[in-house]
């Protein structure tokens, strides 16, 4: 990429958001340079969307460091410290239900950052030296696809709750209304919405006998259209 650019993007991103004042100044840059603007800004988005990932990544590095301690966690009922691997606090009794949850979500986490880590780390041919960050942020978006489509539907239904939730959460983010749907973000949103049509499926089974379960994984489905 133009210098000149890069160095106005790493400016506006310096404060962790971007201003419509500030993209728009990249824009008129990027035009008087020669440059498409489209390309420009899906450069600028795909930084935009990593900086964020980092930055959630690093909040819940701090979240866990903040719960656990050692080999032990805090009881969210009473704060108590209790061993990691108990189901229930030995002060107020209150039962950790969503331990199974827990774990699963943490290994999908896991498993996204070890495919983005391997595919930042791989070598990359001419072509893809030329379209720099945006090549890196499509295969990074890729391997996360196929991360996000292979793993394991849960069958515990707390687990079942705390992926619809987050599949909901990420396959209903808003993009830009020129983002193509090879953009690094509508893949690993195209990528959420199957997950999440799947685990509809699977949630439709396993609470089939939960009227309460059922409505709440309905207006889940009501949300992006899933019949």
């Amino acid at each position: 990429m133009n210098p000149e650019i890069e160095n106005l993007i790493n400016m506006a991103l310096a404060d962790d958001e971007v201003t419509e004042k500030e993209r728009a100044i990249i824009l008129r840059k990027a035009e008087s340079l020669g440059f498409e603007r489209d390309e420009v800004e899906m450069i600028l988005d795909g930084k935009i969307a990593l900086q964020k990932k980092e930055l959630d990544n690093s909040q819940l590095s701090k979240e866990n460091l903040s719960n656990k301690a050692g080999s032990t966690k805090k009881c969210p009922s009473c704060g108590a410290p209790v061993h990691s691997f108990v189901s229930k606090c030995g002060d107020c009794g209150h039962e950790f239900r969503n331990i199974e949850a827990v774990s699963s979500i943490k290994a999908l986490h896991l498993e996204l950052q070890k495919g983005e880590e391997d595919e930042r780390n791989k070598p990359r041919s001419w072509a893809e030296k030329m379209d720099g960050e945006l090549a890196v942020a499509k295969a990074v978006a890729n391997r996360q696809k196929s991360i996000i489509a292979s793993f394991p539907v849960p069958n515990a239904k707390e687990d079942l709750l705390e992926f619809l939730s987050i599949a909901n959460s990420e396959a209903s983010k808003k993009l830009g209304f020129f983002i193509a749907s090879v953009h690094p973000e509508a893949v690993l949103k195209n990528a959420w919405k199957a997950k999440f049509e799947q685990l509809i499926i699977k949630s439709r089974l396993t609470f089939n006998d939960d009227k309460k379960a059922l409505e709440e994984i309905e207006n889940y489905a009501k949300q992006l259209n899933i019949k």
